[in-house]
């Protein structure tokens, strides 16, 4: 009966390890895989970082948060990089993709401004919004099937950048 209970708790102190250092799923992920799969009959896979469901046709939904540049960020689009991304998200969809960037420097105001302003030019990009009022900026630029919207703004000391890029790809 020793061996028995010895067998059990080391089978249950190796479960428990592996469900602590995210070698397993954790039951609410669990749960929400298989709620979500029996109320849509479509295949979700949740993950720390976001999820995807994919449906019986193919179609793919992905949602991501993290806190640096997404893989999948166009290399011909120009982000702040010398500031710190709070959050980035991406949201795929059949047709195109949405990236989400929260950046926050302590360059100033007008420093960031013009260089969005500058690279877009650069990159090929035309100007499609430009409004500036005080301490905010709302920028947007387009270029074949992309467009970015650059909010800027001042937050308690800081220079916040919020940023959308969307990709249009063929279905």
């Amino acid at each position: 009966m020793n061996n028995k209970r010895f067998l059990l708790f080391f089978v249950l102190i190796f479960a428990l390890a592996a469900v602590f250092s995210g070698c397993v799923k954790s039951w609410e992920q669990r749960s929400a895989e298989k709620y979500i799969e029996s109320q849509t009959g479509m295949n979700v896979n949740v993950k720390d970082e976001g999820f995807t469901i994919k449906d019986g046709e193919g179609n793919e939904f992905s949602l991501t948060q993290e806190q640096e540049i997404p893989e999948s960020w166009p290399n011909n689009v120009t982000y702040y990089k010398k500031g710190v991304i709070e959050s980035a998200s991406v949201l795929a969809l059949p047709g195109g993709k949405t990236f989400s960037l929260l950046v926050y420097t302590d360059d100033s105001f007008g420093e960031v401004v013009s260089y969005f302003k500058d690279e877009f030019e650069k990159q090929g990009f035309k100007t499609v919004l430009d409004m500036t009022t005080g301490d905010s900026s709302l920028l947007g630029f387009e270029k074949d099937d992309l467009s970015s919207t650059v909010g800027i703004s001042v937050n308690k000391g800081k220079i916040e950048i919020t940023q959308t890029l969307n990709e249009k790809t063929e279905e």
